[in-house]
């Protein structure tokens, strides 16, 4: 039995309904909860009961497991926050489609497989994108699991990018944008670009062009091992930017150099459907209405 218990509430979703109460109520009779300070107010039924409120350098100590309250951004989100704690994490879907959120709301079967630990854990590839500016000298990393995403605005135009791969010229993307995804955020981004569903098991990236205006400009996957270079990012008339899983959005211009490379870092995602990636995969995506 896990019995230290993280949660991590989406507080603008409806958490005050009878199933929510109710996985409080399971997971209180599994071990002790800690919850982030910030959320108190909006769970008032948890006033007087076990459950306590931490600030977020405390709230992870020692903990077996995360559950996420919400959708799949809130697991995104979450996976940003934790991954550096290796504490294995699944998602109750109080969102909307739910592919990494896989436990419904009510699903009591499940969140006690879960509890028991009788559920397999899978290490998610993250990417660590360095962004380097040759005119200032700064340099930043931001860590994503989903994806890095070029786009420009406020009305998509062309842009130009450089690619490199392990020192290799690899092309000159000309294209309204370019997502460089991780085997997880292959359902997200990437996809909706016309680039390839992966098992989130594996250990690649893949490269896809938004909107490619060249026939040669094709999604393709690359070794996890491998480190990207963009350079020479050119947009004429619009402002181009850069974002890590659609939450830090940086403004960049053609002085910008940027390196994509795995990360150390890897999201332990519990997996709590015993048909694994696929059954989910029919559930959530292939019978949408």
């Amino acid at each position: 039995m896990r019995s230290k218990i993280s949660v991590i509430p989406n507080t603008t979703k409806n958490l005050s309904g009878e199933d929510a109460k109710k996985l409080f109520s399971l997971l209180l009779s599994a071990g002790s909860v800690a919850l982030p300070e910030e959320s108190r107010s909006f769970l008032p039924y948890l006033e007087g009961t076990d459950a306590v409120f931490l600030p977020e350098d405390k709230l992870f100590e020692g903990a077996d497991v995360i559950f996420v309250l919400g959708g799949d951004g809130s697991v995104i989100d979450a996976a940003r926050r934790t991954a550096k704690y290796g504490i294995p994490m699944t998602g109750v879907n109080f969102g909307t489609v739910g592919y990494l959120s896989e436990i419904e709301i009510g699903d009591v079967e499940t969140v006690e497989r879960v509890l028991f630990g009788c559920c397999p854990i899978e290490n998610r590839v993250m990417l660590d994108i360095e962004i380097e500016n040759r005119r200032s000298g700064e340099v930043r990393t931001l860590t994503a699991l989903n994806e890095a995403l070029l786009t420009n605005g406020p009305i998509t135009r062309l842009m130009d990018i450089e690619l490199m791969c392990d020192g290799v010229t690899v092309d000159v993307c000309r294209a309204n944008g370019l997502v460089i995804a991780t085997p997880t955020g292959s359902t997200g981004y990437s996809m909706s670009a016309g680039g390839p569903v992966l098992d989130p098991r594996l250990d690649c990236l893949c490269i896809t062009p938004v909107c490619s205006h060249l026939l040669r400009n094709r999604p393709f996957i690359l070794n996890g091992s491998s480190e990207l270079e963009l350079s020479n990012i050119r947009c004429e008339g619009n402002t181009i930017y850069l974002s890590a899983d659609g939450r830090d959005v940086l403004e960049i211009d053609s002085s910008t150099f940027l390196r994509v490379r795995r990360s150390e870092t890897v999201t332990r995602l519990i997996r709590a459907k015993e048909d694994g990636f696929l059954g989910v995969l029919n559930r959530k995506m292939w019978a949408q209405k």
